[in-house]
Order: structure tokens, then C-alpha cells, then sequence
């Protein structure tokens, strides 16, 4: 797993390789918890910076560039998500009602 750390990242970090990864995994949970709750908008701005980064990081090795293409388009992907939660939020404030009887409609079927 180690392969996937670029050298600029390597050469700034305070721990081993393998410490960090592991904390990369704890975030990586929480921001999958932030999705599945009720702050899915910020959750999936923060997914999206954090693919992005992973992309950039990916790129410094000089290899895997097919998982940095995957990783910006999962980037795009959650910041497409994060702007439909908040389009989702607004109609909902603008029309409580309306969305309340879209709701209960989908709910039906």
C-alpha cells in the first residue's frame, strides 16, 4: 500500500508510511459516515477535495495514473453530489409542502 505514497508526501510526513495510511483509512470512514447522515453535502465536499488530492498525490509517483483518472472522476462525481444535497435543501426550505407530498408519493410506490 505504501507504493501509492508519492515522494513529496513521503519526504512531509511526521510518521511511517504505514501510520499514516491507517489514519487516511479512519477519515476515509468518517467522511463515508458524514455522507450517509444528515451532513451529506459537506461529507461529499470533503470526499471531493480528498480524491483530489489523492489524484495529485497519485500523480507525483510518476505510476498508477489510471487510479488518479478514476480518483478525479470520483472527485467530480461527490461534488456533483454535494451540489444536488443542496439544491435538494433549498427546494425543500422553498416549498415544505411540495416536497413533503413528493415524498410521501415516493414513499407509496
Amino acid at each position: 500500500m505504501e507504493q501509492y505514497l508519492g515522494p513529496a508526501a513521503k519526504a512531509l510526513l511526521p510518521l511511517s508510511d504505514t501510520a499514516f495510511l491507517r489514519g487516511v483509512g479512519v477519515i476515509e470512514i468518517a467522511v463515508g459516515v458524514l455522507i450517509l447522515t444528515r451532513w451529506t453535502a459537506i461529507g461529499a465536499y470533503i470526499a471531493s477535495a480528498w480524491l483530489l488530492l489523492i489524484a495529485l498525490n497519485l500523480v507525483t509517483t510518476g505510476h498508477f495514473f489510471d487510479i488518479a483518472a478514476r480518483d478525479l472522476a470520483l472527485a467530480v462525481a461527490a461534488f456533483a453530489l454535494g451540489r444536488l444535497e443542496e439544491a435538494r435543501l433549498e427546494a425543500r426550505e422553498k416549498s415544505p409542502e411540495r416536497f413533503a407530498h413528493a415524498t410521501s408519493v415516493a414513499a407509496r410506490t
